[in-house]
């Protein structure tokens, strides 16, 4: 049985292409990217269950995004997979306080 993972990259308008890598007890052949449609949601083609490691990379090379670890279990779709980002030049830095 296949299932799916589904998330958001961020707003409306956000765009990145999103890879789906098989990590562990899933074949390699299953790895696969799409990108994100125009509300900045993200869903993969069916997958066998396994271990699966989900990046996005902003194609303007701006932004960075989280990674996130998932085990599909052949039984349910994964969802809430929300991959945010920030920008590449973003500071923690604070001023004041001092």
């Amino acid at each position: 049985m296949s299932n799916k993972i589904t998330g958001n990259i961020g707003p409306a308008g956000t765009t990145a292409t999103i890879t789906y890598t098989a990590t562990k007890g899933a074949p390699p052949s299953t790895s696969h990217s799409v990108a994100a449609d125009a509300s900045g949601n993200h869903t993969s083609l069916p997958l066998p269950a396994g271990s699966f490691r989900v990046t996005a990379t902003d194609p303007a090379g701006l932004l960075r995004y989280n990674t996130f670890d998932v085990i599909i279990d052949g039984v349910n779709d994964v969802s809430g997979v929300n991959l945010r980002s920030s920008a590449k030049n973003a500071s923690n830095a604070q001023e004041g306080g001092f």
